[in-house]
């Protein structure tokens, strides 16, 4: 673990509507040195969690049921008044072509990585997000 690692200490809101997903992400940020770490399912269990409090980071997925991660995203983007707003967002999904990815960008995104990825590459897209 990296003593200067930009996620060290940080709390991550990890949102995936998939467990293992969940735990994988949550295993790979710890071992970088994260803090505290919670999940959300979909987007609306999200932003419910983000009125309750605050994280540094958010991964988040595509697809998922109820509000999927784009619809998320945009929605924490488009309420500027709230801290929530600024936090890093880094997309892990499954989405691949350009044009996702060009659409995930105009939301607002800091980060995206297209499943399966391997740890170091997941763990170099948040050290950047949170710099």
């Amino acid at each position: 673990m990296d003593r200067d690692s930009k996620i060290r200490g940080k709390s991550v809101l990890i949102v995936d509507d998939s467990l293992q997903m969940q735990r994988l992400v949550r295993q790979l940020v710890e071992n970088a040195g994260a803090g505290e770490t919670m999940f959300a399912s979909n987007g609306l269990e999200a932003l419910e969690l983000l009125r309750r409090r605050s994280f540094d980071l958010i991964i988040a997925d595509w697809k998922m049921p109820e509000m999927d991660g784009l619809t998320f995203v945009s929605k924490i983007r488009a309420d500027t008044a709230k801290p929530y707003a600024r936090i890093p967002v880094i997309m892990l999904t499954g989405q691949s072509t350009i044009n996702d990815v060009r659409t995930a960008v105009a939301t607002g995104i800091n980060g995206y990585i297209i499943k399966p990825c391997s740890p170091k590459a997941l763990i170099a897209q948040v050290e950047k997000a949170m710099t």
